[in-house]
């Protein structure tokens, strides 16, 4: 049976590319790297140059103009921008903070409007009283609408109530410290990347991605 990754290996050697350390293969897993390099011999008679081989995850990072910073760092940082904007204690936006900070990964990671997305979730809901239960349908933060919807209220749900309409200036205060830091976090550094992309400002060494 031929393998995904055998599939990719040939294609590579019916290609019009045959410098392979001029190309670079990016796959969803460093465990898939490992398979590709060891099969990657196989498929030729004599000794070949051998492509590089990253994860998407080593891929973005190593191309980001801003190294990924540390959660518990990140999560210092988001307090301080909270706190022009809120009273709220810092032992009362730990574990918020934690979600807070996931939701903003995840929807960079995914390239998602992060202002819309907010926007749109309050027009949907009436944080002063109930919570439409169709929120929780929204996969990229559906572990966060669960902390948060939780029965009977919690601590957590209250944090939310009071503080959910800053959000939107959250997120844009909270970049602009990361941008000044010279920090960032993954999914953010994946939003600079796919940007860079599609801008045309993207550049790499290898002739072929």
């Amino acid at each position: 049976m031929i393998t995904f990754i055998d599939e990719v290996i040939e294609r590579i050697k019916s290609g019009d590319e045959k410098d392979f350390s001029s190309i670079q293969v990016v796959f969803p897993t460093r465990r898939a790297c490992f398979i590709f390099k060891s099969r990657f011999a196989s498929h030729f008679n004599g000794p070949q140059w051998l492509p590089s081989a990253v994860s998407i995850e080593d891929f973005i990072l190593s191309h980001s103009t801003l190294p990924v910073a540390d959660d518990l760092l990140l999560l210092a940082e988001l307090y301080k921008v909270f706190s022009e904007f809120s009273d709220i204690q810092f032992d009362d936006f730990y574990q918020w903070g934690k979600i807070l900070l996931n939701d903003f990964d995840e929807t960079d990671s995914n390239l998602v409007n992060q202002q819309k997305l907010y926007a749109t979730l309050q027009e949907q809901a009436d944080i002063s009283n109930s919570f439409a239960p169709g929120i929780e349908e929204l996969e990229l933060i559906s572990e966060f609408w669960k902390s948060v919807f939780a029965d009977p209220p919690s601590d957590l749900r209250k944090n939310f109530i009071e503080n959910w309409s800053i959000i939107p200036k959250v997120i844009s205060a909270f970049k602009k410290r990361l941008a000044e830091q010279r920090i960032s976090y993954r999914g953010l550094a994946y939003r600079h990347v796919a940007e860079a992309i599609s801008s045309g400002k993207f550049s790499s060494n290898f002739s072929k991605i």
